[in-house]
């Protein structure tokens, strides 16, 4: 299965992106890395850079069985003080 994640190398997107390519899919990370780590991506997962724009996103899921959204940013403050 091919699965874009936006987010991918982040908190949320990390664990989900790494579970699906050991149980050998093919995932392919959008991630800016403002909050993200590649270095703890599995070395089979792609990486593509920036997640943002909807030309981006849909180009990644062309094929894909699903699409993971776990990028977002906490412009808000809400984690900080909510």
């Amino acid at each position: 299965m091919r699965v874009p994640i936006t987010g991918g190398a982040g908190f949320l997107g990390l664990a989900p992106a790494n579970y699906l390519a050991d149980a050998a899919h093919h995932v392919r990370v959008l991630d800016d890395l403002s909050a993200g780590h590649r270095a703890l991506l599995q070395p089979d997962v792609t990486f593509e850079g920036p997640s943002s724009g909807k030309v981006l996103i849909c180009e990644a899921g062309n094929g894909g069985s699903i699409i993971l959204k776990s990028s977002g940013r906490d412009d808000a403050g809400s984690v900080a003080g909510p």
